[in-house]
């Protein structure tokens, strides 16, 4: 299947954006399919500019307001952010002309381009972040999100009522080791991905690093990648990031925001309250991409993670990427967050929406047991009522209840969309 016909669930809120925002930005890692998903929604007839075209970059910088000015509205501009200028000759211009979907925006990222869009367009603007594709986009269930249904349940009944009978087990060795960038899942053989990822890494040094680190430092700005990615899915520990790699603590923090303003890197805060319970307050960092981690990581695949001992953290990650997919595009907006206790008793993930919770534990085995609970149920105990019921994310295929607020959930059936 081409990328070109693979439906993406973030068109949908793409095309609801243009209807009424004058400005719509799409941002996310480059290689994510943003230009892909803008030419989907907009169609042939809108006009497309490029800033990859050194004409077009040139004249842009050099005149911002007269750029915008001779363009032929609606327009698609793709890579924005290498004429951050050009944000303010559009503010000009949709404050002249006040017509929704006048700017479709795509862009990888410039953290200092996207902080002066969310100020120059406030109000004027909608800004959509485009993750990976999920496991049900790559099975043509663009559509299919339950985030909404399953904080709206109370019991293990409510929760297996969304995922009656049986599935297929989850192949998760191949969909973790693939990760979610559209080139390599669609396209490449497995043996082909780690040069792919090798590439991406290079054009991603080449284009979107010189901005912010200096020349000098790229060597260990390389190693710093590499260490984070082989991190995917731990508690954040910038010290130890910052002596593995070889560099003071103050640069290793700064690096790390540099990958997260590029959408490489992610980090999930805990979920805590005022309880008894003394909780952790330490982040996770989840890399953007499995497939990409695992290869700049110089582990290769996830059956080579599990030899390693690393395998539960990279598949943690993959759920996340789903989750954080979902979760951008729910009505609810639900936060994630992830839970931990000084005395390590931990859940993967806790969903908060309004007043309701729901902690979700990943388990990447085809079996699973009431053990396996203990984390979501100390959740359910600290933060009881608006955490009601929990589930344990498997790889198997049926979904049962693991305890009376537990419910056992493949996989296939969360992540995969409808049979």
């Amino acid at each position: 299947m081409r990328t070109a016909e693979l439906e993406r669930s973030a068109a949908i809120q793409v095309a609801e954006a243009l209807a009424a925002f004058r400005v719509v930005a799409i941002v996310g890692p480059r290689q994510v399919g943003k230009t892909t998903v803008a030419r989907s929604v907009t169609g042939p007839a809108r006009t497309f500019v490029s800033f990859d075209d050194l004409g077009a970059l040139s004249s842009a910088r050099a005149d911002p307001d007269g750029f915008v000015r001779g363009l032929a509205l609606p327009v698609t501009i793709d890579e924005y952010q290498r004429v951050p200028e050009i944000l303010l000759a559009i503010k000009h211009e949709v404050d002249r002309v006040r017509r929704p979907g006048s700017f479709l925006l795509t862009g990888s990222a410039e953290p200092r381009a996207v902080g002066d869009l969310r100020e120059t367009l406030a109000g004027r603007m909608a800004l959509i972040t485009l993750g990976g594709l999920t496991w049900a986009e790559r099975r043509g269930q663009h559509q299919w999100n339950p985030l909404d249904a399953m904080l709206e349940t109370s019991s293990v009944r409510d929760i297996l009522s969304l995922f009656p009978g049986t599935w297929p087990d989850t192949p998760i060795d191949e969909l973790v080791t693939a990760g979610g960038f559209p080139e390599p899942v669609l396209h490449l053989a497995p043996t082909q991905r780690s040069a792919w990822h090798e590439q991406f890494a290079r054009t991603y040094l080449e284009r979107d690093v010189p901005a912010f680190v200096r020349l000098d430092d790229i060597s260990g700005f390389i190693r710093f990648v590499r260490t984070v990615a082989a991190s995917s899915g731990t508690l954040l520990n910038v010290a130890d990031l910052a002596r593995d790699v070889g560099v003071a603590h103050n640069t290793a923090d700064r690096w790390r925001s540099v990958l997260e303003s590029t959408f490489l890197l992610h980090t999930v805060e805990p979920y805590w309250r005022n309880v008894r319970k003394r909780l952790a307050k330490a982040p996770k960092i989840h890399f953007a991409d499995t497939g990409l981690a695992l290869s700049l990581a110089g582990v290769g695949d996830l059956a080579n993670a599990r030899r390693l001992g690393s395998a539960g953290a990279f598949i943690e990650s993959w759920v996340w990427q789903h989750l954080h997919v979902f979760s951008s595009m729910s009505a609810s907006k639900p936060k994630i967050h992830t839970f931990r206790t000084v005395n390590q008793d931990e859940c993967d993930f806790v969903l908060a929406s309004n007043d309701r919770l729901l902690p979700i534990e990943v388990k990447g085995g085809a079996t699973v047991r009431p053990d396996d609970a203990r984390g979501a149920e100390m959740v359910l105990d600290l933060f009881a009522p608006d955490a009601k019921v929990g589930v344990i994310l498997y790889a198997g295929n049926t979904a049962f209840p693991l305890t009376k607020r537990i419910a056992a959930v493949p996989m296939a059936a969360m992540l995969g969309g409808p049979r």
